[in-house]
């Protein structure tokens, strides 16, 4: 096969990889058209929580549980971004593949820590405290 053939098939394979995930999330986030799971999930968590026999779930199992899903929806959402990334920088004829490949290898998983201010007064709640609420 030829290098332009490859190329080219590298693109549709990207480009298919990454419709699969836009799916997978769109169904997780839910669009105009869809209920998303993660609404379906709070509804169910909520049902859960309001059954008499949930009194015996120990709280910070199910508290994990909240968590685990969460961060699967972001980790999903963060490969979809890499994986645009790696489309363009490997298909695109005009990309900029030095600043691509610098983002690419400086891309982490992890959640990002955004430094805001505060409005003056405002109370801050501690993690333990949000997630006991929830």
């Amino acid at each position: 096969m030829s290098d332009k053939k490859n190329k080219s098939l590298l693109a549709t394979q990207l480009s298919g990889l990454q419709t699969h995930l836009n799916e997978f999330i769109n169904k997780i986030e839910g669009d105009e058209f869809t209920v998303g799971l993660i609404d379906e999930i709070k509804k169910t968590l909520k049902a859960i929580d309001t059954n008499a026999e949930s009194e015996n779930l120990k709280p910070q199992h199910f508290n994990k549980l909240i968590k685990f899903a969460m961060e699967v929806c972001k980790k999903m959402q963060k490969y979809s971004e890499y994986m645009s990334n790696v489309n363009i920088r490997y298909t695109s004829s005009n990309a900029n593949k030095k600043l691509l490949d610098r983002v690419l290898d400086e891309f982490k998983l992890e959640e990002m820590n955004l430094t805001v201010q505060l409005p003056e007064g405002a109370k801050i709640k501690k993690k333990e405290e949000t997630v006991e609420k929830k």
